[in-house]
């Protein structure tokens, strides 16, 4: 019996408890719709943090490719690779929008113009030279060809902290997924005999990943101490409410009546 009505009366107070929130307002906003606020304003702000979804984000790119350019003494005008370059970007799910020069924030229709407002979130600037660079069209007085690297430029939005460093991270995967395409396309033009060493010098190492058999440390007395202390906190928090409640009731001659 002194069980039921221990039962009963927990009841009786959390009845009441629960009722005295549905008549206030302001309490159901804290308690509902409070938390829920809080869930959708920080989903919204850190939301796309850790996104790798190349779809969000936006490039401008300034394609020089294929402009006239002086190679070996004669005028050359190719644009083969730096088109290529385009299309894998475009394949690789980036939102691709290209403009006819970088040029400046107040010169609409530009590159900078777009990303000073937020238009684009990052410009990708290609060389004149990128496929004569990248297809060995530089060559001495005895016909060998010159190395050339490509230089491509990438811009970020320096105001978006977070957003750049997302954007230069997916740009330069990309970009480093497309140098390794590009290498495999060169390395089967090399004869047979030095194929397997250019294939390493390529890719000189390899990582593999695994789980590591970590042993598990004693605990330390502040391991114990601070889930102790929120338990301990919580654990009083709600023991105090009870008890107001119980001497409010009391004070106002129901308690009996409730229970």
């Amino acid at each position: 019996m002194k069980i039921k009505r221990a039962v009963n009366q927990v009841a009786a107070i959390t009845k009441t408890d629960f009722l005295g929130v549905l008549r206030n307002k302001t309490a159901i906003f804290f308690t509902l719709l409070f938390p829920l606020f809080f869930i959708v304003i920080i989903g919204f702000t850190f939301g796309q943090t850790g996104t790798t979804d190349a779809s969000r984000i936006i490039v401008g790119v300034v394609n020089h490719d294929g402009e006239l350019i002086a190679v070996n003494g004669t005028d050359s005008s190719n644009s083969t690779i730096g088109d290529l370059f385009v299309q894998a970007m475009e394949t690789a799910n980036f939102t691709v929008h290209v403009y006819g020069e970088y040029g400046d924030r107040d010169t609409n229709g530009t590159a900078v113009y777009a990303i000073s407002r937020g238009n684009i979130d990052a410009i990708v600037v290609i060389p004149a030279n990128f496929t004569e660079s990248l297809s060995f069209q530089y060559i001495d007085n005895l016909g060998v060809p010159i190395p050339t690297k490509a230089h491509l430029e990438l811009y970020v939005d320096p105001t978006d902290t977070t957003g750049a460093l997302i954007t230069q991270q997916s740009a330069l995967g990309f970009i480093s997924g497309f140098e390794k395409h590009y290498q495999e396309i060169a390395i089967e033009q090399i004869p047979p005999e030095m194929k397997t060493y250019i294939e390493v010098l390529s890719d000189p190492i390899t990582v593999s990943t695994s789980n590591a058999e970590v042993t598990e440390n004693e605990l330390q007395w502040i391991d114990y101490m601070v889930p102790g202390t929120l338990g301990l906190v919580l654990l009083w928090s709600g023991l105090n409410h009870a008890s107001m409640t119980i001497a409010t009731e009391r004070t106002r001659g129901t308690f009996q009546r409730m229970v």
